[in-house]
């Protein structure tokens, strides 16, 4: 990539009225962390903007709803953007679903930097030291998903940003001639499409045991050829983990504590002495997995990792999730009923030689589709596998008269 002559940083999903969630009997040390978390993450998202020495900063929506939040988050996202406006770099901000214009009666609040971009005032020219322009354009209503016809097509050279918020087919906006498409609406950072970048930052801290791993923001720099470069910021000052471990009829305490530790070792070493929330996911089968699917061991295993000093780490184990394997009756897979064609499909599909289930394919077009397919995108291969044991368990309770799918030890509600 040639010399960048343009740089920003894009941020979205701040969420700053939003508090942690799932968790129970969190110690009193880990209370202030947890509280602090969601403003330290997005004071770091300024800060980078001041280190980097950027153009601007681009905000894609969800940042502040001032009716669900305290007068502590308003005064704060002011307060970063004024560090921002010492050093005159403009905040142009999208808005998306709980920050829209007529939410935000504070906006008299906000320092003269920040440039609310919908509707009529939706297309701002940035003129940079060079002298060159950088066109963005915001959306033209407030809307959940990414209309390419709201976008008018771009007719000269100057460098151009499509600000937007929800979901989007990519395919759609390539003939459109914007560089950067800064997106928001989406908690997991991803780049969707190269040609052009359209790209969501994610949330810059992760909330509750679904949004694990590191979050943060983007540093979007584009040369003089119009090529764009995206790196990511890491800002979660709290970071969620969730890890898994595979027991058989061996497995011991002793060894399944084991191998946990181990787990646990790798999740410090990647959260860099942040607090460290952990989900844990034991997949299996023997004595020792059917005996944690009770909520009394569940508990008090929680009870004895959390009473481990971890060499003075912030570390807390939140939940357990106990899998066993989907076992049935033999004869059930030889019915001629449907619930024994399905148990036989079923078994078809996690056989390893059969082909590859492409799930999104049968999803309808649309905003819906499209939403669907990209929360399927986002699972590992570990939470696929999870997602066929529990689909198996359901629709063999649904086939199944009551007594039957009770006796089997399988879900009743």
């Amino acid at each position: 990539m040639a010399t960048p002559i343009f740089k920003c940083i894009h941020a979205s999903d701040l969420h700053l009225e939003q508090t942690f969630s799932g968790m129970e009997n969190l110690p009193v040390a880990l209370l202030d962390p947890l509280l602090d978390a969601p403003y330290l993450a997005a004071e770091s998202i300024f800060s980078a903007a001041l280190s980097e020495n950027v153009d601007c900063m681009l905000l894609t929506g969800d940042i502040l709803s001032p009716q669900e939040a305290g007068p502590r988050s308003v005064l704060f996202l002011v307060e970063q953007c004024e560090r921002l406006a010492q050093r005159g770099i403009p905040v142009y901000w999208a808005p998306g679903g709980s920050d829209p214009p007529v939410r935000w009666q504070a906006a008299s609040l906000l320092p003269p930097n920040v440039h609310r971009i919908l509707g009529k005032e939706r297309e701002i020219i940035h003129r940079l030291q060079s002298g060159r322009e950088v066109r963005l354009l915001g959306p033209q209503e407030n809307r959940q998903a990414i209309r390419p016809g709201d976008y008018p097509a771009v007719e000269d050279e100057r460098i151009s940003l499509a600000l937007g918020y929800g979901t989007v087919r990519p395919e759609s906006l390539g003939e459109l001639g914007y560089h950067y498409w800064a997106l928001g609406g989406v908690h997991l950072r991803e780049t969707v499409a190269r040609e052009p970048t359209v790209h969501y930052p994610g949330t810059p801290q992760g909330r509750s045991p679904q949004e694990t791993g590191p979050r943060g923001c983007t540093l979007v720099e584009i040369d003089t050829d119009g090529l764009v470069q995206t790196s990511p910021i890491v800002t979660d000052a709290v970071r969620w983990g969730r890890y898994a471990v595979e027991v058989d009829l061996e497995t011991t305490t002793e060894s399944l504590y084991a191998k946990m530790r181990s787990e646990l070792g790798r999740g410090l070493i990647d959260a860099a002495s942040r607090p460290l929330l952990i989900s844990w996911r034991i997949a299996g089968n023997g004595p020792l997995v059917r005996g944690l699917q009770a909520t009394a061991a569940v508990t008090e295993w929680l009870e004895q990792l959390n009473a481990v000093d971890c060499d003075g780490a912030a570390v807390w184990h939140v939940g357990i999730e106990v899998i066993c394997p989907a076992e049935y009756p033999e004869d059930w897979y030889a019915e001629e009923t449907i619930r024994g064609e399905f148990l036989r499909t079923l078994k078809e599909l996690q056989d390893d030689s059969a082909p590859t289930l492409n799930p999104v394919e049968p999803l309808p077009p649309g905003s819906v589709g499209d939403a669907v397919s990209r929360r399927i995108a986002e699972q590992s291969d570990e939470q696929t596998a999870l997602a066929v044991k529990r689909a198996a368990d359901l629709g063999v309770y649904l086939l199944s008269g009551e007594d039957e799918s009770s006796s089997t030890g399988h879900p009743t509600d």
